[in-house]
């Protein structure tokens, strides 16, 4: 099981990787997910460019084991 400190550094990568030239991401807080066992998740905060927050929080769900990232939509379908 990844540490919480390997879980927040995949996180902070996730929102380097997915900033644009029109918003960005700013890790918020990760906690052992409720939704399912060996999972974190993972909540953003969602800023346009200019710093002005646009949506948030937006939630994503880190695998514990192998530190794949995973929207709430994904993890539903796969759970259905």
């Amino acid at each position: 099981m990844l540490t919480e400190k390997e879980i927040i550094d995949i996180a902070n990568n996730y929102a380097n990787l997915h900033k644009s030239e029109y918003f960005s991401l700013q890790y918020c807080f990760a906690r052992i997910s409720q939704f399912g066992d060996g999972y974190w998740d993972v909540t953003f905060k969602v800023f346009n460019e200019n710093g002005n927050e646009i949506e948030g929080p937006l939630l994503v769900v880190i695998n514990g084991d192998t530190g794949r990232i995973s929207t709430m939509e994904e993890m539903i379908l796969e759970h259905l």
